[in-house]
């Protein structure tokens, strides 16, 4: 062969073999880098319920200030006749407003008032739903709830998202227009920079045991007079099914005590778990079982259905604690005007012979009784299983106008009783 030709043989040969080699290097570091991008650990980021009640109302607390800033009638504006400048005010609002807001929007200090909805009177927000999305450095919450006035008139859903810059510790705000339902809030996966202003200082609260339960009876009370068919849907279901016969009747039963909701206030309270027992300033127990925040069913009383932490206290007291312990949901029933559940706890001869029907029983209470009555015991004693109590009640808006009542009483099996009283 010639030497020419071996010679190009063995060039090509050389240049053949550093192209593969050449290959062979860029594809092992290829699959290196692939493998090394696979490798990666990558962040979920999930929108869920907010499950702290912390969070739920220090939000509150800043969706609530927000509404009172936006109150164009806020007492705050005024000094004596004079109103502060109205650049002040919208200023003070443009100032709470996500920049994402304000660039969709086109939104400056001179029409920010045309972006928000217009709030001439003090309204009180209510939150029933929060959701919440935590990113490295922002958390986003979207609200729904409604707000309400004093007179517990109802003025409307609303919904928000709330940015919260976990670094520099500020908040924006977005109001929401044309959404019916929190699902529809979308929450993206952007962290954001809140810059500070005047306004805008965000500060995670604490909150006490007792104010959580207030918190949570205050909330019901207001969906009983401002959305009672809502309302409705919260309530515990044996509970429901056993106290009302439909959602009119619950209707007529908030109409029939709507002074005495309105006026509730917190007495006294526990925390067991997910219950959250609340007592108010008449002894009426309202019990709050607690599945996640602000996700609950709730009863109006302990005498409807037997519950489990009253039935033990109940069962391991002695008669005469028991006949006090009857009496006392005797007169949560009046002041509840649930005269039937205390018209069938009378004997029956008594009964008969007295009333003959839940009408004339009805009549009867209203013009004896107050409207609102507490109970004072003042002695017991018993004849064999016949124990006779003397009490007196007392009208809760006088304490000085009182009423002597002898309540005569049977303890029975399974905690149940029957009885007869004079007046």
């Amino acid at each position: 062969m010639n030497k020419k030709i071996i010679i190009m043989l063995i060039v090509n040969l050389l240049i053949l073999i550093t192209i593969l080699s050449l290959i062979i290097i860029i594809s092992s570091n290829t699959k290196q880098e692939v493998v090394k991008e696979n490798t990666e650990p990558i962040t979920e980021y999930n929108i869920k319920a907010v499950n702290s009640n912390e969070e739920v109302f220090t939000v509150q607390k800043y969706i609530q200030d927000f509404l009172e800033q936006i109150n164009i009638n806020n007492e705050l504006y005024y000094t004596g006749d004079e109103r502060l400048e109205q650049s002040f005010i919208s200023e003070w609002t443009y100032s709470l407003l996500s920049k994402e807001y304000i660039d969709k929007k086109s939104i400056t200090i001179e029409n920010v008032y045309e972006h928000v909805n217009k709030v001439e009177e003090q309204l009180i927000f209510v939150p029933l739903k929060m959701n919440v999305l935590e990113l490295e450095s922002t958390t986003k919450y979207a609200i729904y709830g409604f707000c309400q006035t004093g007179d517990n008139e109802y003025r409307g859903d609303i919904y928000f998202i709330l940015n919260v810059d976990n670094n520099n510790n500020t908040y924006a705000i977005e109001p929401l227009q044309n959404i019916k339902s929190i699902e529809e809030i979308e929450l993206t996966n952007s962290n954001l920079v809140i810059e500070p202003n005047r306004y805008n200082t965000y500060e995670e609260q604490e909150f006490s045991n007792e104010y959580i339960c207030e918190q949570y009876l205050f909330i019901f009370k207001r969906l009983m007079l401002a959305k009672t068919e809502e309302s409705y849907n919260y309530l515990n279901e044996k509970y429901r099914d056993t106290k009302f016969d439909s959602l009119q009747d619950y209707k007529e039963y908030v109409v029939k005590n709507k002074d005495r909701i309105t006026r509730t206030g917190l007495k006294a309270y526990s925390i067991t778990d997910n219950k959250y027992i609340c007592k108010d300033q008449w002894n009426n127990y309202y019990i709050f079982n607690v599945k996640e925040v602000l996700n609950y069913d709730v009863m109006l009383d302990i005498y409807t259905v037997d519950l489990e932490e009253f039935t033990e206290k109940y069962n391991s007291s002695k008669d005469e604690n028991k006949v006090s312990m009857n009496a006392q949901k005797i007169v949560s029933a009046i002041n509840n005007k649930d005269y039937g559940y205390v018209y069938n706890k009378l004997d029956e001869t008594f009964k008969n012979n007295n009333f003959g029907s839940l009408e004339n029983f009805e009549k009867y209470i209203s013009e004896n009784f107050f409207e609102t009555n507490n109970l004072k015991g003042e002695s017991i004693s018993n004849e064999g299983d016949i124990y006779v109590y003397k009490v007196k009640i007392i009208d809760v808006n006088d304490e000085n106008n009182t009423k002597d009542l002898t309540i005569i009483m049977k303890v029975l099996e399974d905690p149940d009783f029957t009885m007869s009283f004079s007046m």
